[in-house]
């Protein structure tokens, strides 16, 4: 349906320059030929003046053939997208939650991200973790994954483990424990009441 021409390595979101994807695009340069010859790198975002920018930085490192640029994709089609690709990648600088690999992990993707703002503790231990001003760790840690099959189902295994927690019923009742608990502990005198029957 999206005319992805093999496998795959996968972005989603924006092209802004806080996502970082120009680090991305230099740390595919840096995959071992056999790699980039075997595996492309889709990124999936709406088409904006960042995205140009990124464009250009493709044609000047000569892989518009590898690297394929989605736009629009509907939300009922990302789960195929996420559980078709190798890998997902993440590069950004900040974020305030960080909400696509977490999408990727529900769908037992394997994610490589950046070791930067709120990634850490959504990914924790069910990713790989790099710096995201160096785009050797980023090919180190795509090319791993890639060419590693028992790191990527174990990543891919923890990652679907690890996205239950942040489901919206876990995090209510671990919310109201944690309010509880500070009510409990000298806190205001008050108390939470379940209101969800």
């Amino acid at each position: 349906k999206y005319r992805i021409p093999g496998d795959y390595i996968l972005y989603v979101g924006n092209f802004k320059p806080h996502k970082n994807v120009r680090i991305l695009i230099d740390a595919y340069k840096e995959l071992p030929d056999p790699l980039k010859d075997k595996y492309y790198l889709v990124l999936c975002g709406r088409r904006d003046k960042f995205r140009e920018e990124i464009e250009t930085r493709v044609r000047s490192l000569r892989l518009e053939g590898k690297v394929v640029f989605l736009d629009f994709v509907p939300e009922e089609d990302m789960p195929v997208l996420y559980s078709g690709a190798e890998v997902f990648v993440f590069p950004s600088l900040y974020e305030g939650f960080g909400l696509p690999p977490l999408e990727a992990m529900a769908c037992g993707t394997p994610v490589v991200c950046s070791n930067s703002s709120s990634l850490p503790e959504v990914v924790g231990e069910a990713g790989v973790l790099v710096d995201p001003h160096r785009p050797e760790l980023f090919a180190e840690a795509m090319e791993r994954v890639l060419t590693d099959g028992g790191l990527r189902e174990d990543l891919g295994s923890k990652g679907s483990h690890r996205s239950r927690r942040f489901s919206s019923e876990d995090f209510s009742g671990r919310l109201l424990e944690i309010l509880e608990e500070l009510a409990s502990s000298g806190g205001p005198r008050w108390r939470l009441e379940d209101r969800s029957s």
